[in-house]
C-alpha cells in the first residue's frame, strides 16, 4: 500500500473543501448585517401634532389611519430608514365640527391632498443625539424635513416578536405648505405646527 499516495491523494480531495468553506466564510464576513423590516403597531402608536389658538391656548389632535415601514439593520439607529403615509381625512382633534373644518379647502383640503407622506432617507449623527432626514410632502408641496430622533429596542415581546420604538418632534410652518387660507378664522390659529409621533413597529417574520 502506497501511504504517501493516498495521503497526497486525501490532501487533494480536502483542499477543494477547505477553500470552498472559507470563501463562504469570508462572504458571511464582508456581507453587511442583516436588514428588519418593522411595520407600525397602530394600536401602541401615535402621530399627534398641536398648535396655538388665539396665541393663548394650546389644540391638540392627531390622525388615527396612517402606514409606515421601517427598516433597520443589526448596526441600529445609524443604519434606519423610514416611510409612512398618512390619511388627512383621519384627522382628529375630538370636535368633530372642528374636524370638518381641517379637512376643509380652509385648511388640509382632503379631498384634493388626501395623504402626508414622509420618507425618510438616511439617519445622521448630530451632538448626542439622531436626526432623521427625508421628503415630507403636505397639501402638494414638498421640503427636505428632519426628524430628532430616538430609537428603543430592539426587544422580544411575551410573543416571539421584536419591536422597536421610535420617537420624534419637530415643527414647521403650515404655510410653508399652503396649509391655511385668507380667511379671518386663519389668523386664530398659530402659523407654527407641533409633530408628536411615537410609534412601535413589529419586525416581519
Amino acid at each position: 500500500m502506497n501511504i504517501r499516495a493516498d495521503k497526497t491523494t486525501a490532501t487533494r480531495h480536502r483542499a477543494p473543501r477547505t477553500l470552498a468553506v472559507l470563501a463562504l466564510l469570508g462572504m458571511a464576513l464582508a456581507a453587511p448585517g442583516r436588514a428588519d423590516e418593522y411595520t407600525v403597531d397602530p394600536v401602541h402608536s401615535r402621530i399627534g401634532f398641536s398648535i396655538t389658538h388665539l396665541a393663548i391656548s394650546t389644540v391638540s389632535g392627531r390622525f388615527t389611519n396612517y402606514t409606515a415601514q421601517i427598516v433597520m439593520d443589526k448596526s441600529g439607529t445609524a443604519s434606519l430608514t423610514a416611510e409612512a403615509t398618512i390619511q388627512v381625512a383621519s384627522v382628529d382633534t375630538t370636535v368633530e365640527k372642528r374636524d370638518e373644518h381641517l379637512r376643509s379647502a380652509d385648511f388640509f383640503d382632503a379631498a384634493k391632498f388626501p395623504e402626508i407622506r414622509f420618507e425618510g432617507a438616511k439617519v445622521v449623527k448630530e451632538g448626542d443625539g439622531w436626526v432623521l432626514a427625508g421628503k415630507f410632502t403636505m397639501h402638494g408641496t414638498s421640503k427636505n424635513l428632519r426628524l430628532p430622533l430616538t430609537v428603543n429596542g430592539p426587544v422580544k415581546d411575551p410573543w416571539g416578536n421584536q419591536r422597536i420604538g421610535l420617537q420624534a418632534k419637530t415643527a414647521i410652518n403650515r404655510h410653508d405648505y399652503g396649509v391655511g387660507s385668507d380667511k379671518a378664522v386663519d389668523k386664530a390659529v398659530g402659523d407654527e405646527v407641533t409633530l408628536d409621533i411615537a410609534l412601535e413597529a413589529v419586525a416581519k417574520k
